[in-house]
């Protein structure tokens, strides 16, 4: 297809979250939807100017003006400094490019993962596995789910009688215990293929989970019933998002919802029998 625009985003059209950000960002009018091009739909000209190999792990911003194509974060920078020009001078070196790429490559080696979905076209440009990119996906979902669940802890402090440091510690342990559980059952049986995989579904979920948590975790000024039923309806909105998430990922890994039967049991015969350890529930 024939264009008079001097810059296309090259996009993977078998990756949901590369969809997903060409919905978002072109309504949101960071740029036109006629500027992106699926790599499998390619006309000739454009093809011969993306680089397979290095487009398997960073998007393509191809500059025709310039008579260069970059990739990875450079590209998204650079399609977004078109409308938001500040951004040229997130250059590499900078500090904010290095923490920027950090989380980027995490995001794109396991891009796959966050919205999966069925491929449409026939390429081998999904990212291969490396290994410290698995890890860094995987350690911040970790990270993040042990913050926030901390964090959400200390915003409830003040509807128990216990410091608000020791709470926090025994929240991360209520909400992580299942998830250990389930790692640990899940690595026994699984294949390691299957269980990496498995894992990097979990690190999403977990992370949109505690997400979830966030609001009532903010408002931590409210009254202390208010609070209370607040927090309980995030608790419920989370389990039911994290159970949605869990459903469509096994069924589109090919196992069977057994393991989703599992992964519930885990979360909920860890989390009760500590609360009542932790006499934060009373018969």
């Amino acid at each position: 297809m024939k264009t008079n625009t001097k810059h296309w985003i090259v996009y993977d059209g078998n990756c949901g979250m590369c969809l997903f950000s060409k919905k978002v960002f072109s309504k949101l009018g960071f740029f036109k939807v006629e500027d992106c091009r699926n790599y499998h739909e390619l006309d000739a000209e454009l093809y011969q100017k993306v680089d397979l190999e290095r487009f398997k792990h960073g998007m393509a911003y191809v500059d025709s003006g310039e008579g260069a194509t970059r990739y990875g974060l450079e590209g998204v920078l650079a399609a977004f400094a078109v409308k938001r020009p500040y951004l040229n001078s997130w250059k590499p070196g900078t500090v904010i490019f290095q923490v920027l790429n950090f989380l980027y490559n995490a995001i794109c080696y396991n891009r796959y993962f966050i919205f999966p979905m069925k491929q449409q076209f026939a390429c081998s440009c999904e990212p291969e596995f490396k290994a410290r990119y698995f890890r860094r996906w995987v350690g911040l979902g970790l990270f993040f789910s042990i913050l926030i669940s901390a964090l959400f802890g200390l915003s409830m402090a003040n509807l128990f009688d216990i410091p608000a440091a020791l709470l926090a510690l025994k929240t991360v342990a209520i909400v992580g215990a299942g998830w250990a559980v389930q790692m640990g059952w899940a690595a026994m049986v699984m294949s390691r293929k299957m269980f990496r995989d498995y894992l990097r579904h979990l690190a999403l979920i977990m992370f949109i989970g505690v997400l979830i948590l966030l609001p009532a975790t903010l408002l931590f000024w409210l009254p202390g019933n208010l609070h209370m039923v607040v927090a309980l309806v995030s608790v419920a909105l989370s389990s039911g998002t994290m159970l949605k998430m869990h459903i469509h990922r096994i069924r589109f890994m090919g196992l069977g919802q057994q393991w989703t039967f599992a992964w519930f049991v885990s979360l909920q015969a860890t989390a009760i029998p500590l609360m009542f350890y932790f006499k934060l529930l009373s018969l």
